[in-house]
């Protein structure tokens, strides 16, 4: 028994290496809802998301079935598809088999409510897929939604309480409403279970299955589907959303990105507009610097990015989706073998001006803003050789990116060995971003609590259905800190600074879950070198709110009076408003004020 744990163990680490090595992978949410597009019998479903028409709406399964009879996608092209991902830098896509509207996007022999019998088109577009994959060398994943099943009787249902997607149903209490007659155990053996056994047997080797949404889904079911997959294909990687903790790697929030390095995988799931199954009306698109931004920051990480496409009813893609990914392509044609099989950023904190990757003994240093120089502190190793003319003095290293141009272009640092940077944290450009990864977190008696794990309080469901307990001690989860409000809670950090100067000091809290507000309402108290501060926190400058809502508050000022070592604390004083308590702390910034 040991040595077939040993065996999965090691085939199960060198998926995760491969999976890391890809970086950037292509999410594909296509369905029936992509017929309506948004929109049905004079209805919209506004700013909601696509793929949750006929929650959002109500529609009964009996009506929403219709969609299936005119849907003839024959401008689909599984090779135009794995190209473009291909060429765009992405090296995987994960692909919706089954969503949770419970419409089969391959020829399951479940029952007729899939794409092949269902349908005038009756081809098998995964089946397609797994071939374009195999041909351009593009690794194939498959989103399976495991719970939630609306055109099931028995799918998961958790009831009224569940409500907090304004107001929209997780289970199907329209056409099914009386919880007491819904059998989850019976669905998930008879048809989760049997569907994903016709995914891991049909289409051959499986990248990953991505799960979504773990409601109803206990421990033991956790633990049956991850032994099914396992056991059927032992390499086949399974993200954190089957529930229970049963998984391979993690994948955060909607939308949500990583702030910090982890010591586990990490991906990050992001839209290309502001939904993922297709919107007629939904024009948000981000801009290829916006998406290249994500892409290299959660890189600097060593987290993946799983950037979804939403195509059109006729299978082709939109024509902004286009666009983007003719972008991506010219960006990956100059960069792209700084993104993948790179690993995260050496340094210790962030730096201002660039995102960095390294590559055995090269360093990737892209711009965050073109400028004509930018200055790097804490290099140990002596640069062998750069792209663009520079000057190392000691530890610190001058560039001259006047010749470079375009979205986060590119600095290549080589060494003549994997190079090292200083592990103290030091302002760099006058800037230090001060993050919980890095610091001690000491909680009542002293007690370093750091990443160990805590008492839980109450549980939350996130937007992705899973269901995360509350601490009630300080913990780092998806490098944020949480539950930092006890004043006996201290966070310190251990800083050295080159020089005197005068720094400003701002923070950003985030809320804890998706589509929740932000909310002040804290005190905070900082010391350092002998200076206290106390400040209530305000929406200073507030960020996005649509996903997962940051605000930067400012705090006010404090004196270096030399060069050297210096500690700093954070500690919550009190808090004033509700919610105020479970907001995610992010960073803490020093600027430097210029004399």
């Amino acid at each position: 028994m040991s040595q077939h744990y040993e065996a999965l163990t090691t085939m199960i680490q060198a998926a995760l290496e491969e999976f890391r090595r890809r970086r950037f992978g292509m999410f594909i949410h296509w369905g029936l809802y992509a017929a309506a597009g948004g929109h049905w019998r004079g209805q919209s479903i506004g700013d909601y998301i696509g793929e949750w028409l006929q929650a959002r709406l109500r529609i009964p399964n009996r009506d929403y079935a219709t969609l299936a009879d005119s849907f003839n996608p024959t401008g689909f092209s599984a090779d135009d598809w794995v190209r473009k991902a291909r060429d765009a830098g992405m090296h995987y896509i994960v692909f919706t088999a089954k969503h949770h509207d419970g419409f089969a996007m391959y020829h399951s022999a479940y029952s007729a409510f899939n794409i092949v019998d269902g349908t005038p088109f009756g081809r098998d577009p995964l089946a397609e897929l797994a071939a374009a994959c195999r041909k351009y060398d593009v690794k194939l994943g498959i989103y399976y939604s495991h719970a939630l099943d609306w055109s099931e009787p028995n799918g998961a249902d958790p009831g009224d309480s569940s409500k907090n997607l304004h107001g929209v149903s997780w289970g199907n209490d329209w056409d099914f409403p009386d919880r007491s007659r819904k059998d989850f155990a019976a669905y998930f053996r008879q048809k989760a279970l049997f569907q994903v056994r016709e995914l891991l047997t049909r289409y051959g080797d499986v990248f990953l299955l991505w799960f979504d949404c773990p409601l109803c889904v206990t421990p033991e079911q956790s633990r049956e589907l991850r032994d099914l997959v396992h056991g059927l294909q032992p390499s086949c990687l399974i993200n954190s959303r089957i529930g229970n903790q049963c998984c391979d790697y993690y994948s955060l929030g909607d939308n949500q990105l990583l702030v910090a390095k982890e010591k586990t995988a990490f991906e990050s799931p992001g839209t290309l507009n502001d939904t993922w199954g297709y919107k007629s009306d939904d024009h948000n698109w981000k801009t290829p610097r916006t998406i290249i931004g994500q892409l290299l920051a959660l890189a600097e990480n060593d987290c993946n990015y799983l950037l979804n496409v939403g195509p059109k009813p006729d299978g082709t893609f939109p024509a902004a989706t286009d666009a983007l990914l003719a972008a991506l392509h010219q960006w990956f044609q100059e960069n792209g073998d700084g993104v993948h099989d790179s690993c995260g950023t050496p340094f210790p904190q962030e730096l201002p001006s660039v995102l960095c990757t390294r590559q055995g003994t090269t360093i990737n240093c892209f711009l965050r803003q073109n400028a004509a120089s930018v200055r790097i502190s804490g290099l140990l190793a002596k640069v062998r050789q750069a792209n663009v003319p520079f000057v190392q003095e000691d530890d610190e290293l001058h560039l001259d990116c006047s010749q470079l141009h375009g979205d986060y272009p590119r600095v290549t640092l080589q060494f003549t060995e994997t190079p090292r940077v200083r592990p103290e944290l030091i302002p760099q450009d006058g800037t230090l971003t001060l993050k919980p990864a890095a610091a001690q977190i000491c909680q009542h008696s002293g007690e370093e609590r750091g990443r160990a794990g805590t008492a839980a309080g109450h549980s939350v469901v996130d937007v992705d259905g899973t269901t995360r307990a509350q601490p009630t001690q300080a913990r780092i989860e998806r490098g944020r800190l949480l539950a930092w409000h006890d004043p006996d809670c201290v966070i310190r950090w251990q800083l050295h600074f080159p020089g005197a100067g005068r720094y400003a000091l701002s923070c950003r809290t985030e809320a804890p879950g998706h589509s929740a507000p932000w909310v002040g309402g804290r005190e905070l108290e900082i010391s350092v070198g002998g200076q206290r501060i106390r400040k209530e926190l305000q929406a200073d400058v507030a960020a996005d709110t649509r996903y997962y809502a940051t605000a930067e508050s400012l705090l006010g000022e404090v004196a270096i009076a030399a060069a050297g070592p210096v500690e700093l604390s954070l500690r919550t004083t009190k808090t004033t408003a509700p919610g105020a308590a479970a907001m995610a702390f992010i960073y803490l910034k020093l600027t430097i004020i210029p004399q």
